[in-house]
């Protein structure tokens, strides 16, 4: 158990450290269109279920070769780089533009155990946080997402 709350603990600054990073490139970038962070930028959430979640459907489609077993999945709370991959084109082929996605436990975001489940439908374990442009929000709860209150700064 005490290893587990290390490797928590690794994550949490892990994920503070990419949200640092995010907010120091939006912020350095010469491009205007990097420069609207925080103003044009909000930060929606999505919180995967243990079934068949959208991209994975969508994978599976594309991939008629392959199970659902072969998806590059990762941990609850890591995202494997391809999986992130698939994840971002995903969305970002139905129309939603991703500026960066980043992945929580549900012990990070709730700071607290996740009660137990073992249905398809029960949530996976983590959330994941998507950067996406104001004007988009509407739409991105149409596809499912919610907006996040960014309170600290620097908590997805």
């Amino acid at each position: 158990m005490h290893g587990n709350k290390i490797v928590e603990l690794l994550r949490y600054f892990v994920a503070i450290s990419l949200v640092c990073t995010l907010l120091n490139k939006l912020s350095s970038a010469k491009e205007p269109k990097h420069k609207r962070f925080p103003n044009d930028l909000i930060c929606v959430k999505l919180e995967p279920i243990k079934g068949m979640n959208p991209w994975e459907e969508d994978w599976l489609k594309k991939n008629k070769k392959r199970r659902l077993t072969q998806f590059p999945r990762g941990d609850a709370g890591y995202l494997e780089p391809l999986e992130k991959k698939i994840i971002k084109e995903f969305y970002e082929s139905k129309g939603l533009k991703i500026y960066d996605l980043l992945v929580w436990t549900y012990m990070q975001v709730h700071g607290k155990e996740m009660p137990e489940c073992n249905e398809k439908e029960c949530k996976a374990g983590y959330t994941i946080f998507f950067f996406v442009l104001k004007k988009q929000l509407n739409y991105a709860r149409e596809l499912g997402l919610s907006e996040h209150q960014i309170q600290d700064g620097l908590r997805p």
